[in-house]
């Protein structure tokens, strides 16, 4: 009997956590992107060779650009303006780490920053099954 209840639960407590993943959508809210964020300029201070003050600089460049990309992200807008957008915000915010980033650092930025979204390309790769 109280495996019974205990399965019972488990069971109901798997389905909820499901329903609420599904609703979210799979996008990124602003706590997990600003916990990404935070990671990414401990994982980048090293990288780079950043001082404080350039990983203070770089905390708040990535938060800036990265609430306007999400921004565009979750706009209605078609695929191809939304991917002309985020170019023009890429070399914005090049522009803006041009300000407190050497030219070798920026060079390293800017490469990892291109290695990361060919891997999350990547994982986003032919998603519909072939028809038949």
């Amino acid at each position: 009997m109280r495996s019974s209840i205990f399965k019972l639960v488990f069971l109901l407590c798997c389905i909820t956590s499901t329903t609420l993943f599904a609703q979210r959508g799979g996008q990124m809210s602003l706590e997990d992107m600003e916990q990404r964020i935070e990671e990414k300029a401990v994982a980048l201070q090293s990288k780079l060779q950043l001082d404080d003050l350039q990983t203070a600089l770089l905390k708040a460049n990535l938060k800036e650009y990265g609430q306007k990309q999400l921004t565009i992200i979750q706009s209605d807008e078609a695929r191809d303006i939304k991917k002309e957008k985020m170019g023009s915000l890429r070399k914005e915010q090049h522009n803006a780490l041009a300000t407190f980033l050497d030219e070798q650092q920026l060079e390293q930025f800017e490469e990892l920053a291109k290695k990361e979204r060919k891997r999350r390309r990547k994982g986003f790769g032919n998603r519909r099954t072939p028809q038949k």
